[in-house]
């Protein structure tokens, strides 16, 4: 249910002729609305309810004008669009309304206020010149490998495919993205500690070790794991595995020759909005995605929703300018971890992340704690910057958090705050 107009979601892909939408307005005479908006903030579509029934209207340049209007009592209301080459037809309570709609393939988000539910987009004839990225349902298969999230091209059959959006989108607090599955410690401590996972692995033969390791969580839905890359496109790309350590694969063939030769495959991928749109926003993504770490840092700053918390490692091309693209996306305190001492952190007694644990250990190469339970100095942008001027490591993640630091630094408040959960 919609509460608040930041409530936005990137649609997965521009609206097109026979599109169909659907939506419910709640009882009440209190005003509600959706709004559906392209990326200069025009809105080309904007239905309202209030006291005085349902109105259609737009915004172009500031501009407001209604064309519609439509008598309704304030009983709870559902509401279906088909969309037109230049048209949207509306109907409610059996009365229909056609109106004319400019700028239909520009339009990327959609916002509302009130109480809206259930939001749903069904797209019958997914173009057929793109590959598009099947959800399958996990549960209920005998062979594991039917459960791999799989890349189908034309010869898809409709009745597999997942929505490719989840249109309504706010931070999911008990959810957790791992942008770089490799082989698994992360993902198993997330789950560990009760959170849902989406696990995101670009080599195949990683990913189907994950899926045999964590065969029961993937079962109970607890692992959504996505056997994909994200890149800079959606598509297939060319991949490269190095022979000498697999955490240096990667789509950069550079990046992964630093330690010797590398095999070449292909293999699908998709952008880091595409993620989003199927799963949702999570409430810490960590990111490390060899040499594009940036894509998903870039998109993180572009999302109207952001996760509480994400990590990355200080190795992409621009890395220490995200810095300040995150500060002014609304990522006010950040610490800098040294990852040979990963090891060594414990989770503490007094945890504010997830299900209580006891005996956890961090594996080399591993993430390591995240949030509240790293206890490390929490700066702001311009204390980070000076850290990092003074870093003798040549190995660190970056962890960014929307609260203040401090808040982050003071475990009374963080014990009082309601800020997630």
């Amino acid at each position: 249910m919609l509460n608040a107009f930041e409530e936005m979601a990137i649609i997965g892909k521009p609206l097109a002729e026979g599109d169909r939408c659907s939506f419910i307005f709640e009882p009440g005479d209190t005003k509600t609305f959706i709004s559906f908006l392209t990326d200069d903030q025009n809105c080309p579509l904007h239905i309202e309810r209030s006291t005085e029934g349902l109105k259609v209207g737009k915004r172009q340049c500031e501009t407001w004008s209604y064309l519609a209007a439509m008598s309704v009592n304030g009983e709870e209301k559902r509401v279906d669009l088909l969309f037109g080459e230049s048209t949207v037809t509306i109907s409610v309570d059996h009365k229909q309304v056609t109106v004319p709609i400019l700028l239909l393939t520009s339009i990327k988000r959609v916002c509302g206020y009130g109480k809206v539910k259930s939001f749903d987009i069904v797209r019958e004839e997914p173009p057929q010149d793109v590959d598009h990225l099947l959800i399958s349902s996990l549960a209920g298969y005998a062979d594991l490998k039917t459960r791999v999230v799989k890349i189908l091209g034309r010869q898809t059959e409709s009745s597999w495919l997942a929505p490719l959006s989840r249109l309504i989108i706010k931070p999911n607090p008990n959810m957790i993205f791992d942008i770089g599955f490799h082989n698994g410690d992360d993902t198993d401590y997330y789950l560990k500690r009760g959170y849902q996972v989406v696990a995101v692995e670009a080599d195949p033969d990683l990913a189907h070790v994950g899926l045999c390791r964590f065969q029961e969580e993937i079962i109970t839905g607890q692992l959504m794991f996505v056997n994909m890359a994200i890149g800079p496109s959606s598509g297939r790309l060319p991949f490269y595995r190095s022979r000498i350590a697999s955490e240096r694969n990667s789509l950069d063939k550079e990046m992964a020759m630093r330690l010797g030769r590398v095999d070449e495959i292909i293999i699908p991928a998709c952008q880091a909005n595409e993620i989003m749109a199927i799963f949702g926003i999570p409430y810490y993504m960590k990111i490390d995605v060899e040499a594009y770490d940036y894509l998903l840092l870039e998109a993180v700053c572009n999302w109207p929703a952001r996760p509480t918390y994400i990590s990355f490692e200080a190795a992409s091309p621009d890395w220490l300018g995200y810095l300040g693209k995150l500060s002014n996306a609304g990522y006010n305190s950040f610490a800098v971890v040294d990852q040979h001492e990963v090891p060594s952190m414990q989770v503490p007694t007094d945890s504010e992340e997830g299900r209580r644990v006891a005996g956890v250990t961090f594996p080399r190469g591993s993430s390591g704690p995240f949030g509240r339970d790293i206890r490390l100095p929490w700066l702001d942008l311009q204390g980070t910057l000076d850290i990092i001027s003074r870093i003798e490591t040549d190995w660190w993640d970056i962890h960014a958090s929307r609260r203040l630091p401090q808040e982050m630094n003071s475990r009374e408040q963080l014990r009082s705050d309601n800020f997630d959960r």
